[in-house]
């Protein structure tokens, strides 16, 4: 039997699924992603990723029963504007710095600046001004200006993952397009942006759309796949997420409660607006249409970690449907700070707390929804 296997680099956790020519799913890997906090930065250490990456292959295979030499073709779902930098050979400089690192809560006059040019929103279809990439490799420039000269190269994680595949370096439109950097529409790296930074194109890779063939997996590959398996550009994992659940054919809409909380709709026109990412849709002609807010199932996991730490989140949720809706006038309230809540209970009620994180995920969902 052949199989094709999908690589989710999540932000909590990396997850593998081994995929039958039917599209049945007959085995799935799972690992924490490997994370170190070092001050302000959430690392994953270059080695640290392909050993938890090459654990939930081989979980997969295991599961399918199956040979890695069965599989016939990879891809991936990624997270956001986590990178490191490398070298002109390609060598990381640095650990992964993931996503929720934050350098600073200063915006930098020259991001505030591009942020406001006429033409951004039109441009990068990034309807929102978050730290991210940007505000990272200022902070860098500034702070570790020996570090930032040295560099040669921005590698985005999807990056990463496909150059330790097949030795093509390429950057996948889908991941490409929330980092505000990317000329939407042709594709390609955005010399203003690019100008704020003060890098050339060569700072980052050549830009791919979803779907398209990158390379085979090279012998020796980190992943310890077999040489020779297709490898295809994927997106961010929200959007690619949409897609899979048949956004276009069986929806118009689909949302995903990851570490963040998002939906996405499909679109044939162009309009960019506020608080929403524009990405390709693979299929050319369309456009997916992303928003998303911080709150997602993290809120559920930072609450089994305070309180519940040998919990399932599978027997939390069964915990929280023994609860009538309205959770008995509690209400998660995220505005008085990290896991507060308000209401009528005066003792911890753990149903009732967990009952209310998700009433709330679902309130949001409808707004994000409207957006």
């Amino acid at each position: 039997m052949q199989y094709v296997l999908g690589c989710d680099l999540g932000t909590s956790y990396f997850k593998v699924s081994l995929v039958d020519e039917q599209g049945c799913c007959r085995g799935i890997g799972r690992a924490k992603t490997p994370k170190l906090l070092k001050g302000p930065e959430v690392l994953t250490p270059p080695d640290a990723f392909w050993e938890a990456l090459g654990s939930c292959i081989r979980q997969a295979v295991s599961a399918a029963d199956a040979s890695p030499h069965d599989i016939k073709g990879v891809s991936y779902g990624s997270q956001a504007t986590s990178f490191l930098l490398a070298d002109s050979e390609m060598k990381p400089l640095t650990d992964l710095v993931l996503w929720p690192t934050v350098y600073t809560d200063e915006v930098y006059p020259e991001h505030r600046e591009l942020f406001s040019r006429e033409d951004f929103l039109e441009t990068t279809g990034l309807g929102f001004l978050g730290g991210g990439l940007t505000t990272s490799l200022l902070w860098t420039k500034r702070n570790r200006s020996g570090l930032f000269r040295s560099a040669s190269r921005c590698v985005t994680i999807s990056d990463f993952f496909l150059y330790g595949l097949t030795g093509t370096s390429c950057a996948d439109t889908s991941t490409s397009e929330i980092l505000g950097l990317l000329d939407v529409r042709s594709k390609t790296w955005w010399d203003p942006a690019l100008e704020t930074l003060e890098v050339d194109r060569s700072f980052f890779a050549d830009t791919a759309v979803p779907g398209t063939y990158v390379g085979d997996t090279r012998k020796g590959n980190p992943a310890g796949l077999p040489q020779g398996i297709p490898v295809f550009a994927g997106g961010i994992d929200h959007m690619v997420a949409a897609v899979g659940a048949g956004i276009g054919y069986a929806a118009e809409a689909s949302e995903s409660t990851g570490t963040v909380l998002a939906c996405v709709t499909v679109r044939d026109d162009y309009h960019p607006r506020s608080g929403v990412c524009v990405s390709d849709y693979p299929e050319g002609g369309a456009y997916l249409y992303l928003a998303h807010e911080s709150d997602g199932a993290s809120v559920i996991e930072w609450y089994r970690d305070a309180y519940l730490p040998d919990m399932s989140i599978d027997d939390m949720l069964d915990l929280a449907e023994t609860v009538p809706h309205g959770s008995r006038g509690v209400r998660y309230a995220p505005e008085l700070g990290n896991l507060a809540f308000n209401g009528n209970s005066e003792e911890t009620d753990h149903p009732v707390y967990i009952r209310s994180i998700c009433e709330h995920l679902g309130k949001r969902t409808g707004f994000l929804l409207d957006m």
